[in-house]
């Protein structure tokens, strides 16, 4: 794809992707959307790539 990957400290993601510094990043939807990242990412794909876990528990007495 031609690109080059770096860490940037979540502190300075915003500041980096609104400098331009950051050219994009790749996380869940929900915190582009809670932190306010769309304001300076003009595309989004959704690769469905990320896990949630989640457990069912279920007790012997509701079986």
């Amino acid at each position: 794809m031609g690109c080059n990957s770096t860490t940037t400290a979540w502190s300075e993601l915003y500041s980096g992707l609104q400098l331009g510094v950051v050219d994009g990043l790749d996380h869940v939807p929900t915190s582009v959307r809670t932190m306010n990242f769309y304001d300076h990412v003009k595309y989004m794909a959704e690769p469905k790539i990320f896990a949630s876990p989640m457990y069912l528990v279920i007790f012997k007495a509701f079986v």
